[in-house]
């Protein structure tokens, strides 16, 4: 039988030391791995829109798409190297999983897709900033095959 994980959710660019620190110590205790699944929601930062929108209307329509998508994907990949190298030095098997959906459909479309998780830890950011609505919390606490932990800021 496999080990079951701990997934944490985190958003993309999220103070993710300071919760992995906190996921890490309850793995330990649990005797868990960590599975981390890295959120960015589907919205577009405006700065990169509009360089895009800069090159378009120079007709150079190749250069925005191409801005908008591989440059984003190599430093996406990039990051997420660097930060599976820097968290299984901890001692903990970790895991990380990147999506770019809402909050919600990620975290649903995971745990019907992945068996092995025993608890679901959902970071600050998630909640307080209203990524994940009220109703759409208690969906997921409803519907989820495993305990939904919301985590505060200290």
């Amino acid at each position: 039988m496999s080990k079951k994980h701990l997934l944490l959710t985190v958003l993309w660019g999220e103070r993710m030391d300071e919760i992995f620190q906190y996921t890490k110590e309850l793995a330990k205790i649990m005797n868990k791995d960590i599975t981390m699944l890295l959120i960015h929601p589907k919205k577009r930062k405006f700065e990169d829109l509009m360089t895009a929108v800069t090159f378009a209307e120079a007709s150079e329509s190749n250069t925005a798409v191409e801005l908008l998508q591989t440059n984003q994907n190599e430093i996406i990949q990039r990051n997420l190297k660097d930060l599976k190298e820097k968290y299984n030095q901890s001692g903990i098997k970790v895991d990380i999983v990147y999506t770019e959906n809402t909050v919600y459909n990620a975290i649903d479309n995971f745990l019907r897709k992945n068996q092995h998780i025993e608890m679901v830890l959902l970071s600050p950011e998630i909640t307080v900033n209203g990524e994940l609505s009220a109703r759409k919390l208690k969906n997921l606490i409803k519907h989820a095959c495993c305990p939904v932990i919301t985590m505060t800021k200290k």
